[in-house]
């Protein structure tokens, strides 16, 4: 009897994902937060400006400034050789809740990824493990 409600347990545990990390590769890669900036203007008036993505574990928040927020869900939809495709949902922002695509191409070799052609994101922090 105790060696089954262990076995319950021990399965319960990995079908939590806590033994079990189904994620892909890409998937893996993705997790932690991304940053990008720059400047916008000429050389008489510059204006800085910022992107933030966060993933984790099915979860986003992109901030930015000018002033963005966008909080949500996400599920992967297309995961091929370095680029996946995620549906953004349950969101709340900026943006608005409507649901929504992002396409992002990894590239390994640079460590960095592209998002919706923004190219140049770099990881700032890893994963959230929760």
């Amino acid at each position: 009897m105790k060696f089954l409600i262990a076995f319950i347990l021990l399965f319960a545990i990995a079908c939590n994902g806590e033994i079990i990390d189904n994620k892909s590769e890409n998937e893996k890669f993705i997790q932690g937060k991304w940053s990008l900036s720059g400047t916008i203007g000429d050389e008489t008036e510059n204006r800085a400006w910022y992107l933030e993505w966060e993933f984790n574990n099915g979860e986003f928040t992109q901030t930015g400034y000018p002033p963005i927020t966008q909080k949500g869900k996400y599920k992967i939809i297309e995961d091929k050789e370095n680029t996946l495709k995620l549906k953004l949902y349950k969101q709340k922002g900026t943006f608005g809740e409507e649901d929504s695509e992002l396409i992002i191409i990894i590239d390994k070799e640079n460590k960095s990824i592209s998002i919706n052609n923004k190219k140049g994101f770099k990881k700032i922090s890893k994963e959230n493990k929760e």
